[in-house]
């Protein structure tokens, strides 16, 4: 676009029917020229409603928000100083992601049955095959992630189904300790006679209680039983699960072969 400006003709007021303010000698922000004097009462209402939505707009954006008079540009005998209420997008995006955790993830291996390192037998615990149709395939999953995020604490009916139609091969196992249900395991078997220790955990009430080891020395025994050319057993952990998880894993023989940084949300 071309041509000039006539400066002497842009009018007093940037905004018809408000008067103007000044505002750039004075540091008071405003979007109106500065070529006259501030009325005290505009000059008041404006000071009163910044600092207040200073205190109520952080707590409505979850993130930091001020009010600030951005560098003026001349116009003709005044300024013209741009302001606004700024927050950064930044700031904007982390609200988004308020919900996402990061996390470190470790998977571990062992490659041979002789690698296991057997814990403490516990009187009173047991293995059990659980049939896949069976309601405790859900309820423990749920029980047990849900201290730890899984997203099987998550899954609505449609989802369990889906998933359920994901995993034909899968099979399930219960741990019981005097004869209560008190965690699960799940193995899937893949090519190479490799078997992946899918799901292992014991639901709230039994944690803390000294069984998690021999409960995994349960559960890689089976692994290791369930082919008869097994060659390697792993599983993967999660900093946002049980603490003492990977110390668990390794005590028993599993050893570290990758770990991998992200997010759970």
């Amino acid at each position: 676009m071309s041509g000039s400006i006539d400066r002497t003709s842009m009018p007093t007021s940037m905004t018809p029917g408000v008067p103007p303010l000044s505002g750039c000698s004075n540091g008071w922000p405003t979007r109106w020229n500065c070529g006259s004097s501030p009325d005290s009462k505009s000059v008041m209402r404006i000071h009163l409603t910044a600092r207040l939505m200073t205190l109520v707009l952080p707590w409505l954006l979850g993130g930091r928000c001020r009010y600030k008079a951005a560098a003026s540009t001349s116009v003709g005998n005044g300024h013209v100083a741009q302001q606004g209420w700024r927050w950064g997008r930044r700031r904007l995006a982390d609200r988004r992601n308020l919900s996402r955790v990061k996390e470190t993830v470790t998977y571990v291996e062992m490659t041979a049955r002789g690698q296991l390192e057997s814990a403490a037998p516990v009187p009173g615990m047991d293995l059990r095959p659980l049939d896949r149709d069976s309601p405790l395939v859900v309820d423990l999953q749920v029980r047990i992630g849900a201290p730890y995020g899984w997203t099987s604490a998550r899954r609505a009916e449609a989802e369990w189904a889906s998933w359920f139609a994901s995993c034909p091969g899968r099979t399930f196992w219960l741990l019981t300790f005097e004869d209560e249900p008190a965690g699960l395991l799940s193995y899937d078997v893949h090519p190479d006679d490799e078997v992946e220790i899918e799901t292992f955990g014991l639901v709230p009430e039994f944690v803390g209680m000294g069984l998690g080891g021999h409960a995994l020395t349960l559960g890689v025994q089976r692994a290791w039983e369930l082919t008869p050319t097994v060659k390697r057993v792993w599983l993967h952990t999660s900093t946002l699960d049980h603490p003492h998880a990977l110390s668990n894993y390794h005590r028993r023989g599993f050893r570290t072969f990758k770990i991998e940084e992200g997010e759970r949300g």
